[in-house]
């Protein structure tokens, strides 16, 4: 690199004599345990040799085989770059690469091709996303994706202990091994830690050189702005093939970056030239079949041969075949509810059509346990719901876009809500059994009418599809923390009685929802350990204790006089 740090990097060539175009993968996990030869979301390698590819597997800095210090996105901006440089002035090089790799890996393409690093071609990242902050350590809303970088922490910093066990000193061995122990049994067993407060000293990570950073910057301030691609698409100029899955924790924003590269990328190239796919998927898991709900074999990964896409997006972009991507749809989407794939123009769909569906109690009636309405009517009378926030019994994940599993608080993906839903804290809204099927293809939002006693609290949404059996299958969720109503930059603290109209994103899907079912919107204060409790105090959530929080009481307004309502992309094509 430019600083004098090596970084361990294979080269796989193909067979026959020549300069290749190359294809490149950096990665934290090591490049040893990575080399890929049958995953279904990133390409065989051999698929790669086979059609001319050079291919290069590099540990990061200060992982793998590399030396330095590994910190999240700290050199990645520069040693993409050099990497690139390296390669074109190899003897087997033709100049022209590409780069491909999933999650983290995928971080370090958007910082490549942001940087406009010469000889990139084309990128593919999988899974992962351009905005560090909305797509991964924190949310669209500002709370923080606690379980998700908790267990990411505590196994990427047991590699790098176990990585120093091989130089150390045989006196400091034993204590590095009780740490990596220590480290492990966080991953296997994380309820402890995760429900300590502060969550900023959890002690397991008192030595991890990013954990205080991300706690002590929990607004999208400079830190993050200067973390990633996000805010800078329009100036990239390459084309990206993006792969994501619907319950995967980078969704949201990968679509939004598919959508930004394809109305205001720097060149027609990226424009008209950038892929998506979106499965029925979550992070690390591509086989569709889920406890609660399965996609059938249509939604199984393997099933679909990706690494000829990949193939068909070099070879346009690194060889300059011009037909290559000809049979390649700019946007493949699994369909949910009818189970299929299909094939369409972009991103958004262009003829969605926007529907409010809007929120009613019955009778004055608080809207727990499912008797809330939920209805393309406008509303007839104002009402107002109330429920609680309560740090100390917060409401429990079950599903969803998550990185791990967690014990008690998972599965991950399409998981059954029912239990959640008869909490006295949990607020349910639902359309009456359909007559006939809706499609729901888009970005899902909500717009609330709130009041809270507290200067600071969470307004937690969740779409659900209700079968006739009475299973309550999540598609899709998000969250607002007050302060952040405005601004993820600016935080401004509630007046407690004020009524506040908020927007939470709740994500994006696609699902038919079938005659019989219901369309159905929870809302509550929590949804833990997917995000972290807000204390409600107004103050550093991460640094305030349990003893500190305090219970919100938290309203929903509606009717003609504040009228709250589900926001849905509808599809109709009949």
């Amino acid at each position: 690199m430019r600083d004098g740090v090596r970084l361990a990097t294979e080269v796989w060539l193909p067979r026959e004599e020549g300069r290749f175009p190359t294809l490149i993968h950096r990665t934290p996990y090591d490049r040893r345990l990575l080399i890929n030869f049958s995953e279904p979301l990133t390409p065989s390698i051999f698929r790669l040799l086979d059609a001319g590819y050079a291919v290069i597997h590099q540990d990061l800095r200060g992982t793998g085989d590399s030396e330095g210090e590994f910190v999240p996105s700290l050199n990645d901006r520069t040693d993409g770059p050099d990497t690139i440089d390296w390669v074109t002035r190899q003897d087997w090089s033709d100049g022209s690469t590409g780069m491909f790799g999933s999650s983290f890996d995928g971080f370090v393409q958007w910082d490549a091709a942001y940087e406009g690093a010469e000889g990139l071609r084309a990128i593919a990242p999988v899974t992962s996303s351009a905005d560090r902050y909305k797509g991964g350590w924190y949310s669209a809303g500002g709370g923080f994706s606690l379980n998700t970088a908790h267990m990411w922490t505590a196994a990427q910093t047991a590699a790098l202990v176990a990585r120093s066990l091989t130089s150390a000193p045989d006196a400091e061995r034993p204590a590095l091994e009780a740490r990596v122990e220590n480290l492990v049994s966080e991953v296997a067993e994380p309820k402890e830690s995760l429900e300590s407060m502060p969550w900023r000293d959890a002690p397991a990570f008192q030595e991890s050189p990013w954990w205080a950073a991300w706690a002590d910057h929990p607004a999208r301030d400079d830190y993050w702005q200067n973390h990633g691609a996000a805010d800078r698409i329009d100036q990239i100029q390459v084309p990206a093939l993006i792969i994501t899955g619907w319950y995967d924790l980078f969704c949201n924003v990968d679509l939004g970056a598919f959508q930004r590269l394809r109305e205001s990328g720097a060149s027609e190239d990226v424009r008209g030239g950038s892929r998506l796919v979106v499965g029925p998927w979550h992070h690390g898991y591509t086989e569709g079949r889920y406890p609660d709900r399965s996609f059938t074999h249509r939604g199984d990964a393997s099933m679909m041969d990706l690494s000829t896409t990949f193939v068909a997006f070099y070879d346009r972009w690194l060889r300059e075949k011009k037909d290559s991507l000809d049979g390649v749809a700019p946007v493949k989407l699994f369909v949910m509810g009818i189970n299929e794939w299909r094939d369409e123009l972009s991103w958004p769909l262009p003829d969605t059509k926007y529907v409010d569906y809007f929120l009613s109690s019955t009778s004055g009636a608080r809207s727990v346990n499912g008797d809330g309405k939920l209805s393309s009517a406008d509303p007839a009378a104002d009402g107002i719901d109330m429920f609680v926030c309560d740090p100390q019994d917060p409401v429990l994940t079950r599903g969803g876009r998550s990185l791990f599993h967690s014990g008690e608080y998972q599965p991950t993906g399409p998981a059954n809500q029912a239990e959640i839903e008869q909490r006295g804290d949990v607020l349910c809204y639902s359309t009456s059994p359909l007559d006939d099927p809706i499609e729901v293809t888009g970005a899902v939002e909500i717009r609330l009418h709130v009041q809270t006693s507290a200067r600071d609290t969470d307004f937690h949404a969740k779409l659900v599809d209700v079968y006739p059996d009475g299973r309550a299958i999540l598609l899709t969720e998000g969250m607002l923390r007050l302060r952040y109503r405005d601004s993820l930059e600016s935080p401004s603290l509630a007046t407690p009685g004020e009524t506040y109209e908020i927007t939470v994103e709740v994500g994006c899907t696609s699902n038919v929802f079938l005659p019989g079912h219901q369309i159905r919107v929870e809302i509550a204060g929590s949804n833990f350990p997917r995000y972290d409790r807000n204390t409600n105090t107004g103050g550093h959530i991460a640094a305030e204790s349990a003893a500190e929080a305090i219970v919100a009481d938290n309203s929903v307004l509606h009717g003609p006089s504040h009228p709250s309502r589900l926001v849905l992309p509808i599809i109709d094509r009949q």
